[in-house]
């Protein structure tokens, strides 16, 4: 009873924050923040998106034309509602039963809500893409604390890219060699993620207009998804659902029997789930009005993927009326909902699988988009000849193309090598326990950089951040919630570290250890890497000409 109060408290205490953060930061936009109502608005609210990105140094190379959905749609369906689901559902469930979605998915979201919120605080305050990198560079005055977040932030992008087609390759593979007939292996779940993953880079590579197309029908179609699994359940299981009280028992299948790490590793794994929601961050220079649709874009992903994540974690969990079908099921939420949906008509089956492997694929698609940003932002910044041409951007397509096929062709050697050699197989435990928590880790620690920096540097605004601080500001619940979310951070990142291995937490001793003794070196070298000089109005021009602004 006491555990089912506390899930509960807490769904609410999510709920309530939610709308409380909400309304604090729109109440401190002042009317001006709208969108001016006049003619030629459109163009007009270019010209202040691109004299903010110029003040910063920077050319309006991208091409500006996210709206405040199609912002919103990059964060949502990066984050991947349906996707997260069908690879996460099955193994938290066998390690913390029904307690980890009745208790657990709201103490993470809870957490995921602020960390979200304190981000979008930063992203407000900076008109360029870039992310993490762009956040920590500005908070540490230095393009080597930019350096560490982005590669930190990478390590997390190429552990999605592995998970999202892998899990779709494997859908896919399934599905297509019960329609062919042949027998599935893991060189043809291979072939079937290096398809995928050539899609995603040929239409990424397309340019802004089908990519935005293809992320903004993904969260519709997530919404749909959502909506005809609940529905359907309901249709199915009304009068045979579990209590409530099933839905906070520990324990897989709810037996009672657990141990901590298990719920330690549950949590870690549902942190997932909540991943990609900063993804607008990384397209601020393409997004119109960034300094109020990037951060609520971010904000209002995690919100609502919190709210479709728990009602379809709530009602597959009460569906579930044989133990025996949970038990061995590597696709558990899938068997639990598309293979009930089977049972009305043999057409429902299939079309269910196609839109899980879809949203998978919308979700790694939206990953590499991101990270060719962040990536774009940081050899922008370079001095090298191999810089200049990495962060070339195409006069037709206006998109990192180079990047974009050199984040593929990485991604597609990785997999070839967990293909032939698989190290994170261990006691049984399958990759993505692995994948997941090295993703977990090093996304909590490259948010981590920024935060930190940007708490003891504890330094006010500059007089040209506090027209942009507008668009999200926290006021004084700004630097309380920064310290939480920085605890929250570290400590998912230790709970990472024990899903991982014993072995894992020795090598970050020693990393840390290492880098303690080699302080002295990095601040010398943070000091060598300052940021440059703005460029002078004739060189923003040269770099501007030729690209297509409207």
């Amino acid at each position: 009873m006491i555990i089912m109060i506390v899930g509960l408290a807490l769904f609410a205490a999510v709920c309530m924050l939610s709308v409380v953060l909400a309304v604090s930061v729109q109440r401190r936009m002042p009317a001006a923040s709208t969108p001016a109502q006049q003619a030629g608005a459109g163009y007009l609210q270019f010209l202040e998106d691109k004299r903010q990105l110029n003040a910063q140094g920077y050319a309006q190379q991208l091409r500006r034309g996210r709206s405040g959905f199609s912002s919103f749609a990059l964060s949502f369906a990066t984050m991947s509602v349906i996707g997260g689901t069908v690879l996460y559902y099955g193994p938290v469930y066998e390690m913390a039963g029904p307690w980890a979605f009745g208790l657990g998915l709201p103490l993470v979201a809870l957490f995921a809500v602020l960390t979200s919120a304190v981000t979008a605080e930063m992203a407000a305050s900076d008109p360029s893409s870039g992310g993490v990198y762009r956040w920590a560079r500005r908070a540490g005055s230095s393009r080597g604390w930019g350096r560490l977040a982005l590669q930190l932030r990478t390590g997390s992008d190429l552990c999605m890219l592995l998970l999202l087609n892998g899990g779709a390759a494997v859908l896919l593979d399934a599905l297509v060699a019960g329609w062919l007939g042949y027998a599935s292996n893991m060189m043809s779940v291979v072939l079937w993620t290096w398809l995928l993953l050539a899609l995603q880079a040929g239409l990424a590579m397309q340019g802004l207009q089908l990519n935005q197309r293809a992320i903004s029908g993904s969260a519709w179609l997530q919404l749909l998804l959502v909506a005809v699994i609940v529905g359907g359940l309901l249709l199915l299981f009304k009068p045979g659902l579990q209590p409530a009280a099933y839905l906070f028992s520990a324990g897989s299948h709810g037996n009672g029997e657990y141990a901590w790490l298990q719920l330690v590793a549950a949590l870690v794994l549902l942190q997932r789930l909540f991943l990609g929601w900063e993804a607008s961050a990384a397209g601020t220079e393409e997004t119109v009005r960034p300094a109020v649709n990037v951060p609520w874009s971010m904000y209002l992903s995690t919100v609502y993927g919190f709210i479709f994540v728990y009602a379809l974690c709530v009602f597959v969990t009460l569906s579930i009326m044989d133990v025996a079908v949970t038990t061995g099921s590597s696709n558990l939420f899938l068997v639990l909902t598309a293979d009930s949906w089977g049972r009305l008509s043999s057409f429902l089956h299939p079309i269910l699988y196609i839109g899980a492997i879809l949203c998978l694929w919308i979700s790694g698609l939206g990953t590499l988009t991101s990270a060719s940003r962040q990536w774009f932002a940081y050899h922008r910044d370079g001095r090298s000849s191999w810089s200049r041409w990495l962060q070339h951007i195409d006069n037709r397509k206006q998109t990192p193309r180079r990047i974009i096929l050199l984040l593929a062709l990485g991604t597609g050697l990785i997999i070839l090598m967990l293909a032939l050699w698989q190290p994170w197989v261990a006691a049984g435990t399958s990759s993505l326990i692995y994948l997941s928590a090295a993703g977990s880790l090093s996304f909590n620690l490259s948010l981590a950089i920024p935060l930190a920096l940007r708490y003891w540097s504890n330094r006010a605004d500059r007089p040209d951040d506090d027209k942009r601080q507008r668009g999200w500001h926290l006021g004084r619940l700004s630097r309380p919630l920064q310290a939480l979310v920085l605890l929250w951070l570290l400590l998912s990142a230790a709970g990472a570290i024990v899903l991982l291995s014993p072995l894992a937490g020795l090598h970050l001793g020693i990393g840390l250890l290492l880098l303690g003794l080699l302080w002295p070196l990095i601040r010398l070298g943070a000091r060598r890497t300052s940021v440059n000089p703005v460029p002078g109005r004739a060189e923003l021009l040269s770099q501007e000409r030729g690209y297509r602004q409207l």
